[in-house]
């Protein structure tokens, strides 16, 4: 069924809704709105917030108050897709047939390109500095006054290292994970990109996950340079608790690869319980690794 302006309608539980592609006001990322035809009451699907480091403009951290069958009524028209906990991402191609100027508009605000410093043009040279470069960085007069007026902590000597991911397609494009020493907010950062802007995405811990982030780049042209003894633990959670809810496991690829890491260098149940001093610690996820997947990833 379509509307006067020849888009489709969703029907659910019997009423009939418009849906509208917008910004949000505060990130300019995806905003999608349920408009009831009769009643003309609005409800946001998703709501304000950061979203992981890699995930595209798509992607939106849900509202809370929308139903989960509402949440699986658009899995089924695939309007949603890689629907894992609070983050979801829209398909915008489906998208188009609910809101084509909504859709039009927001994909056009989105595709400009992206501007690089001179510096970072290789793989080997992003493997061999990028950690240096990105610390020299943080201690900058620049970066500290951005910090400051996002009202962050601007005692960069005490952020912690987390990971670092080079992209073998175009090294200037690759990633590097500090967290504020109390572990509140992490930054995610693209040192290589201009504009202190676009080199830092802060997100809130309660907001940061791994499968979103460093896991969904793995899937991609993304591989491992360093990860921090520290931060193993949390990402063996993550994966364990991946396996145990996520049968289609979307990032299969990037924890994979990830094990791959975890192989070559060593980082074992037993290590990780001597890094934290545990006593008792039976996530090992080494038993997912596929040594038959490691020649090709």
């Amino acid at each position: 069924m379509k509307d006067i302006n020849d888009c489709e309608i969703l029907e659910f539980e019997n009423q009939k809704y418009n849906l509208k592609v917008g910004f949000d006001d505060d990130s300019k990322l995806l905003k999608i709105t349920m408009i009831n035809i009769d009643t003309k009451e609005e409800t946001a699907i998703n709501i304000s917030g950061l979203i992981p480091h890699g995930a595209t403009p798509d992607y939106v951290l849900l509202n809370d108050k929308v139903d989960t069958k509402l949440i699986n009524r658009l899995k089924e028209l695939n309007l949603l897709s890689d629907h894992t906990g609070i983050f979801a991402r829209f398909n915008l191609e489906k998208m188009y047939q609910y809101d084509k100027d909504g859709v039009k508009a927001f994909l056009n605000y989105h595709t400009h390109p992206v501007e690089y410093e001179d510096k970072g043009k290789t793989v080997d040279e992003v493997k061999a500095n990028i950690r240096t470069y990105t610390e020299e960085l943080l201690k900058s007069k620049e970066v500290i006054e951005y910090l400051e007026d996002m009202n962050r902590d601007t005692n960069t000597d005490k952020y912690v290292f987390m990971y670092s991911l080079v992209d073998k397609k175009n090294p200037q494009n690759s990633v590097i994970a500090y967290c504020e020493e109390n572990g509140d907010f992490i930054h995610l950062i693209s040192p290589y990109e201009k504009g202190i802007e676009n080199k830092f995405e802060i997100v809130p811990d309660w907001q940061f996950n791994f499968n979103g982030g460093m896991l969904n780049l793995l899937t991609h042209s993304f591989e491992i340079i360093e990860v921090d003894k520290y931060t193993h633990y949390p990402i063996w959670e993550e994966i364990y608790n991946t396996y145990l809810d996520d049968e289609e496991n979307k990032y299969e690829k990037g924890i994979q690869k990830y094990l791959k890491y975890c192989k070559k260098n060593k980082i074992t149940k037993d290590y990780i319980q001597k890094v934290y001093d545990m006593k008792y610690f039976t996530e090992d996820i080494m038993k997912f690794y596929k040594p038959k997947d490691k020649e090709r990833l």
